[in-house]
This record gives C-alpha cells, sequence and structure tokens, in this order.
C-alpha cells in the first residue's frame, strides 16, 4: 500500500467467522487444530494454549472448494507423514469435508509452524472432488488400515458410501454402496478397528433407533450392498445391530482403548436423551462350567464372527443429564482416559 510515497506491508491480523448450524461440522485434531463449517468455508482454528504462540485462539485458514453449506468435517488420522519434520517446522495434514452440495472434499494441507510457535501458517497443498452422493451429504468418518485409507459418508440419499485408497499418494475411489433401504436414514457414521486390529469396523446411527456394525466380509451375498470393483476384500456387510436407545440414534464415535486388550469403545447418542456407551472385545472360547457351578452374571452380550475371530459388543454405561435431543458426541483424545464430551439441542449446556 502506498502512502505519501512509503511502502507499508499489509498483514491480515484476525479472522472471525461463525460455525454452520450442523452438529457433525466441527472436529477436532489431535495437534490442537479445530476445523468447523462456516457457512460454504471451512475455518481451521488454532486452540493452542501456550502463552507464547501469537496464532493461538485464531483462525488461521479458511478452505473454499464448497458451493453451498459445510455439513460434515472429520480429519484423516495421520501417519508418519502427519508428524513435524525434522526440522519441527511442517507437516502434512489431512481433511475430508461434506455438504449441501451433494460433494466430498477431501483436502490436503501443509501446516507450517516455528520452534518456538509463535507463527503458524496452514496452505492447501491438493484436493479432491467425489460426487457420487445425489443428495446432501449429511456425515463422514475416517480411518487407517495398514497402509490404506477409508472414508465412510452419509446422505440423504439414503446410502453410505465407503470410499477407499490403497496408498497416502493415491486418489481416493468408491469402492462400495451401502443402500439403507428399509433400514431408514443414517444421520451419522464414524469408523474404527475392531481389537484383532485386521478389520475395520463402521458404525450407522440410524432413524429405526438401532446402531449398524458393518465390516468387510468375505462372499457376502447381502443385496443391500452393491461393490464396484468386484474385490471381495472391499465387500461390506452387516454384522450386528445395537439395542436399546428409544429414538432416532443421532450421533456414534469410535475410540481405540489402549489397555484393556485393545477394546473399541463407541458412544451413541439419540432423541432419547441418553448417551450409550458401548464396549466391542473379543472373545475365546469359553471352558465348561463345572457341574453345579452357576454362571456368572454379567450384561447380554451381542456376538458376531468375522472369520476366525468371535467379537462381543455389550453395554457399559448409559449417561443420563441432558434434558432433550442429544445432536453431537465425540471422544477427546488422549483415549485411553475414556474422555467425552457430548451436545444437545435446545439449551441445555454441553456435557
Amino acid at each position: 500500500m502506498a502512502d505519501r510515497g512509503v511502502n507499508k506491508d499489509v498483514d491480515l491480523d484476525y479472522v472471525s467467522t461463525g460455525c454452520s448450524c450442523s452438529p457433525h461440522s466441527c472436529a477436532w485434531s489431535q495437534i490442537g487444530l479445530v476445523a468447523f463449517g462456516s457457512n460454504r468455508s471451512i475455518s481451521l482454528y488454532s486452540a493452542d494454549d501456550d502463552e507464547n504462540s501469537q496464532r493461538a485462539g485464531r483462525v488461521l485458514a479458511t478452505l473454499n472448494g464448497h458451493t453451498a453449506r459445510v455439513n460434515c468435517v472429520a480429519w484423516i488420522p495421520p501417519t508418519q507423514q502427519g508428524k513435524a519434520s525434522d526440522d519441527g517446522k511442517t507437516r502434512c495434514l489431512e481433511l475430508v469435508s461434506g455438504s449441501v452440495d451433494k460433494q466430498l472434499i477431501f483436502w490436503r494441507l501443509r501446516h507450517d509452524v516455528t520452534l518456538a510457535r509463535q507463527h503458524q501458517s496452514i496452505t492447501v497443498d491438493s484436493q479432491q472432488t467425489l460426487s457420487l452422493h445425489t443428495d446432501v451429504v449429511v456425515s463422514v468418518a475416517a480411518c487407517r488400515h495398514g497402509s490404506a485409507t477409508i472414508l465412510a459418508s452419509s446422505g440423504a440419499d439414503c446410502t453410505v458410501r465407503i470410499w477407499r485408497r490403497a496408498r497416502d499418494d493415491a486418489p481416493f475411489a468408491c469402492t462400495q454402496t451401502l443402500a439403507c433401504g428399509r433400514r431408514g436414514y443414517v444421520l451419522d457414521v464414524s469408523l474404527g478397528v475392531l481389537p484383532s486390529g485386521d478389520t475395520p469396523v463402521l458404525a450407522c446411527a440410524c432413524d429405526d433407533a438401532h446402531i449398524h456394525l458393518w465390516a468387510p466380509s468375505h462372499g457376502t451375498d447381502d443385496q443391500s450392498t452393491t461393490t464396484t470393483d468386484g474385490d471381495d476384500d472391499n465387500n461390506w456387510k452387516c454384522i450386528q445391530q445395537l439395542v436399546g436407545h428409544e429414538d432416532w440414534v443421532r450421533t456414534v464415535h469410535f475410540a481405540q482403548c489402549a489397555g484393556d486388550g485393545n477394546d473399541l469403545l463407541l458412544a451413541s447418542g439419540a432423541q432419547d436423551s441418553y448417551v450409550r456407551i458401548w464396549r466391542i472385545a473379543q472373545r475365546t472360547e469359553q471352558a465348561t462350567l463345572p457341574a453345579g457351578q452357576l454362571p456368572e452374571i454379567r450384561l447380554r452380550e451381542n456376538t458376531f464372527t468375522l472369520g476366525d475371530s468371535t467379537f462381543a459388543a455389550t453395554l457399559d454405561a448409559v449417561l443420563a443429564g441432558h434434558e432433550h435431543w442429544v445432536y453431537g458426541v465425540r471422544w477427546q483424545m488422549p483415549v485411553n482416559e475414556t474422555e467425552g464430551s457430548s451436545s444437545s439441542s435446545g439449551g441445555d449446556p454441553v456435557r
């Protein structure tokens, strides 16, 4: 900017944006960055509480690519690429977003930060648009499985789509469409890995008051699924339904336990105002009880078998306190301390 012959640098000092009124439009990364939908943009907010950081509590960048309101965002868990480089200044981050424009966008970001954490910047390295949903994208989830990355997205077209890339430098492709059909409308999805460590699992929050669990299976003839690549390894089927909620299930989220046999925890929230905590654990063959010995009293187990492994899903806890619908529930790292948070409608506070 020129002022009477003097050159002055103009820097962006502060950005203020509002969050979209969608329950899944906010996601917190493991390094303290919060991504949230802001109308048709995505804001990246630094939640760093370092007193020395000049960028803490600020929007570092906005991502533009959608043509309508952003409904959902999800961070892709990092690998070695997601860790800081040797100079401690850069890292690669990956994010996926879904919108009313019926599209998903995968974002690969470059996060630059000084060792003193006084200055941060985020730039877009690349992006990919995924456009197979025929109606509004409602929710999206991501997980890593070996060298592959899996995405799951649900839409108002009553389908859940599975997207996969074989390695980090490959594009995502839709490998399967799960047609909800009689199962109804899927309001949220979450991806995790079963305790055996070799099988991904998908949880779907449905309007039939049930949570539907899906996993890949070889040679299934389930008519509710349509594969696009003919690969049995990508052939998902419904393996179990978790029953307990008394109204539409609005939200689900997985967390992996560091102890207890690497059990998988699932938090769910519904319009019945309750949050339920489920535990999925691997089961070994039970020994036969001696004659006259009474069996141990325990909660009902929903068991299912995949390959040579048997798993049991049990209800761990029912959390009460909300006075209205529970729209969202998310685990907060570190997951081995099983911290969680949930949100509801009306004037009810976040718990």
